[in-house]
């Protein structure tokens, strides 16, 4: 019960930061590590982050930068564990008090999971996750990414270029949209994804 409380007091918080309706909101939602010493429940070894922790879960305003939910995930927890449920309740208590609000979720590839594609279409949120590139994504990226090599050796100027394509991995039940960039500059290359329904 205490936790509950405390989630209604920083959602209150942010409700009242306002002087008037906004008409647009963007959040943004992540993960992070809380290294840990001793034997604290739910505390684990986390491989990548080569420690136990816990691996707390923010959800902030890119309006106001103000602080808006906070989970608490033990160590090794998947990023997007019950996100689908704070973001349910966070669009259930802005809507009731601004129901004409645009509701904006951005997010790296941990919360990349259809779960959440389906809680942000359901609940009609405009969407921008980071996804990991398969081989699949790598093959219909490809041609981009030797073009912006091609240009970079040309002029010596960094290139940034950027495609969107429909795609539906295995485990969705329908495609989406997907936004692929891909760089070439004096440090190398890189490619980065994202879905979205924007």
């Amino acid at each position: 019960p205490s936790l509950w409380r405390l989630r209604d007091v920083f959602l209150d918080q942010f409700l009242d930061s306002f002087d008037e309706p906004p008409h647009r909101l963007t959040f943004d939602i992540d993960t992070f590590d809380d290294p840990t010493h001793g034997q604290q429940q739910l505390t684990f070894f986390h491989g990548y982050y080569e420690q136990y922790q816990y691996q707390p879960r923010l959800i902030t305003c890119a309006q106001n930068d103000l602080a808006v939910m906070a989970c608490l995930l033990h160590g090794t927890a998947h990023a997007a564990l019950g996100a689908e449920d704070d973001l349910e309740y966070l669009v259930r208590r802005l809507r009731a008090k601004w129901p004409d609000v645009v509701i904006e979720l951005r997010g790296d590839s941990g919360m990349a999971v259809p779960v959440m594609y389906n809680a942000c279409e359901r609940l009609e949120i405009q969407y921008t996750l980071g996804l990991r590139l398969n081989r699949v994504l790598q093959g219909r990226s490809a041609a981009l990414l030797a073009e912006a090599v091609e240009r970079y050796e040309q002029t010596g100027q960094p290139q940034r270029l950027f495609t969107a394509l429909e795609y539906q991995a295995q485990s969705w039940a329908e495609p989406r949209w997907l936004v692929v960039k891909a760089e070439a500059q004096a440090a190398g290359t890189n490619r980065r994804a994202v879905v979205t329904n924007r």
